[in-house]
């Protein structure tokens, strides 16, 4: 495997991963408290062992950042908690490839 094939692959992931992020926070803005009723099927409360703990940490790590806005955003009204997701979602979109460019800069120069 080439180091171009190496830097291909953390592009991707890098990708996916603010991918999913945006994408669950836009389906909690559309479909609201089922989504987060299903994301609560995969966080166990308390997480007693090992393995409870570890399924917890990767769906928060996956899809934490939608169900983490709108649970701070649960002090205000309906109307405004919507507005204030749909809000976020081109600001997370702008932080992602900021982050993005500030993570793979240094990698394609040091690398390539």
């Amino acid at each position: 495997m080439s180091t171009e094939d190496v830097i291909y692959y953390i592009q991707v992931s890098i990708i996916a991963y603010f991918c999913i992020q945006i994408g669950y926070t836009l389906l909690v803005f559309l479909l609201g408290d089922i989504m987060i009723d299903y994301i609560e099927l995969g966080i166990f409360r308390p997480a007693n062992n090992i393995i409870t703990k570890t399924i917890t940490f990767i769906t928060i790590g996956l899809f934490g950042l939608g169900p983490y806005l709108d649970k701070k955003f649960r002090k205000y009204s309906w109307i405004k908690r919507k507005l204030l997701l749909l809000i976020s979602i081109p600001i997370l979109f702008v932080l992602s490839v900021v982050i993005y460019q500030a993570i793979m800069f240094p990698i394609r120069h040091f690398f390539l």
